[in-house]
């Protein structure tokens, strides 16, 4: 990607003063941080309980554009997001009922 989008980013570079430098250090450690974050979960967690945890995102992400730029999210963005986390959630709920022996399947005959 970086190669890709090297030649329309020449066309209109500026070189980064030393505060917005450090800005960018700051998010590039926050999202290194982020990732070996939700890597760990994973290792430590069933992915059925950790994914919708994932989504909280969307949440911080319409947070910080009201805040930052004043932009507020249009109702069809809240649709979408909401159908994400529902879907996600329910096909987690049910991945985690086929691993879990205690939860009776529907249809299972019980000894």
């Amino acid at each position: 990607m970086a190669i890709l989008s090297s030649i329309p980013a020449a066309v209109v570079w500026v070189t980064p003063n030393l505060y917005q430098f450090g800005l960018i250090l700051i998010i590039s450690i926050c999202g290194t941080c982020s990732q070996l974050s939700m890597v760990h979960a994973y290792k430590l967690g069933d992915m059925g309980a950790v994914e919708p945890f994932h989504f909280v995102r969307l949440i911080w992400a319409a947070l910080f554009g009201f805040i930052l730029f004043g932009e507020i999210p249009s109702l069809w963005v809240w649709i979408g997001a909401a159908m994400i986390i529902i879907a996600v959630s329910y096909l987690a709920h049910g991945e985690a009922k086929k691993r879990d022996p205690l939860v009776e399947q529907p249809g299972a005959t019980s000894n």
